[in-house]
């Protein structure tokens, strides 16, 4: 019994990969790679892969990365850890190629306040530029991941609390470019049985347990609530991916059959096919063309519904900021093209032109034109008209007191105590019509502070 553990793992293994494309033939001249940080899900991979690509007369390339967050003993406990199971394999006969890379904490510090997206995506971003270099220098036709099916159903459950669509509920793939995840089809119970079989000892993360991480408070406080109220309810996820598969297929067929006109640094489509397509090719397209501009943070569902919104009203034509990017929505075209000016993550800036709900990152804006003025969120807005600017934060912003002195913005959210980041995302009401532009109003009640109106 105990043999057979280890082979029906490694076969379920070799189905794996044959899953993401690998035919047992191509094992023999195919150059592949594997990601290992020490944890359980990895080492039972490069254990498992070792033993496949020997039968194959084939060399395995690892790659283990210190990331540099945790304790050094911790960090780099892991990295000896691997290097020292490599060791161990290449002595029993086993082809291996081992790897090491170290993010340092001053590219690491860089990145966190530059994306401002937080610790784990900053890692995940950094991680994978490494392992872009690695299949480069190494040219490998594919590298293994080691996501496991625990894995799939968490980040289903992440991403539908997050309000995801049929392309982000279709759940991790098995194959994105040359990266593959062979152990998607097998339950960490079997990575753990597979591992003691062996008598392989592996690392433990102990931010694993920390629920202030959300993946961590998925796993170890939703999952087992919902399992002891609906104990089959992993199956019915797993089925519900296959079927989203199906409908995400034929999305992006659609999508990429619509014609883009691509420029080095824009990308633009017709106005009229555009108002032509379905609101769920719309939402992709847009998101398609925002992407071919190297926008790569997630795009509020929200700011996406306006844009579209704004494109179908044909009496507007405007020019819309979001992050790096320019939209043009023009009489004919809608144009999205990288901003020749460097603009923060939360940049943004708008014309009103008349009244209407809008959705930014903050919320809804909403304007009604009242008897007395434009009100904004049920506050009245003393001599504003239309049109008029919704934008961000600018150092130079001054605002004029009820003493018809000014004081600049930035006093302000210093006695407001407002964070840095925060400031680039509180909206600035300023009227465009008189021959000087005056802020009349900044939106502070989006963040809970005080609004302050121009008298």
């Amino acid at each position: 019994m105990p043999k057979e553990i280890k082979r029906q793992f490694e076969q379920k293994v070799q189905i794996g990969l044959n899953v993401c494309g690998i035919a047992d033939k191509d094992l023999s001249h195919n150059r592949i790679g594997v990601a290992v940080s020490g944890g359980a899900d990895s080492v039972s991979l490069l254990l498992s892969l070792s033993e496949i690509l020997k039968k194959n007369n084939q060399k395995l390339y690892v790659m283990t990365i210190n990331h540099n967050i945790r304790p050094e003993n911790e960090t780099f406990g892991d990295v000896v850890f691997v290097k020292k199971l490599c060791e161990k394999l290449v002595q029993s006969g086993y082809d291996i190629d081992f790897n090491c890379k170290t993010i340092d904490k001053k590219t690491f510090n860089e990145q966190l306040n530059t994306r401002k997206t937080g610790i784990e995506d900053t890692a995940r971003f950094l991680r994978y530029q490494f392992f872009e270099e690695f299949i480069n220098e190494k040219k490998l036709d594919y590298l293994c991941l080691a996501h496991n099916k625990n894995d799939q159903i968490e980040t289903v459950l992440m991403r539908f609390l997050q309000g995801g669509n049929c392309e982000s509920l279709s759940g991790i793939q098995r194959k994105r470019d040359s990266y593959i995840r062979p152990l998607l089809n097998i339950e960490r119970k079997e990575i753990e049985e597979y591992l003691k079989e062996l008598n392989q000892e592996w690392r433990t993360d102990k931010t694993n347990f920390d629920i202030n991480y959300y993946r961590n408070n998925v796993r170890m406080e939703l999952i087992p609530f919902i399992k002891e109220k609906f104990p089959f309810f992993d199956k019915s996820i797993l089925t519900g991916i296959e079927k989203n598969k199906i409908d995400s297929d034929f999305i992006r067929s659609q999508v990429d059959n619509v014609e883009l006109i691509k420029k080095e640094k824009s990308i633009s489509i017709r106005k009229e096919k555009f108002s032509n397509l379905h609101k769920a090719i719309k939402i992709r397209v847009l998101i398609k063309m925002f992407n071919y501009c190297d926008e790569n943070n997630r795009i509020p569902f929200n700011f996406i519904e306006d844009l579209i919104n704004t494109i179908e009203n044909e009496n507007i034509i405007c020019k819309k900021n979001y992050s790096n990017t320019e939209i043009l929505i023009e009489k004919n075209s809608i144009t999205v093209q990288i901003s020749n000016k460097k603009i923060t993550d939360f940049s943004f800036f708008d014309i009103i032109y008349k009244e209407g709900k809008y959705s930014y990152y903050f919320g809804d804006i909403v304007v009604v034109n009242t008897e007395n003025g434009i009100s904004i969120n049920d506050k009245l807005i003393n001599k504003l008209i239309f049109p008029f600017f919704v934008r961000n934060f600018s150092c130079g912003d001054i605002i004029k007191m009820s003493n018809d002195t000014n004081k600049k913005v930035l006093d302000i959210f210093y006695d407001w105590h407002i964070d840095e980041e925060k400031r680039q995302m509180i909206p600035i009401i300023e009227e465009i019509v008189s021959n000087k532009p005056e802020i009349k109003c900044i939106l502070g009640s989006v963040y809970g502070f005080n609004d302050w109106i121009v008298k």
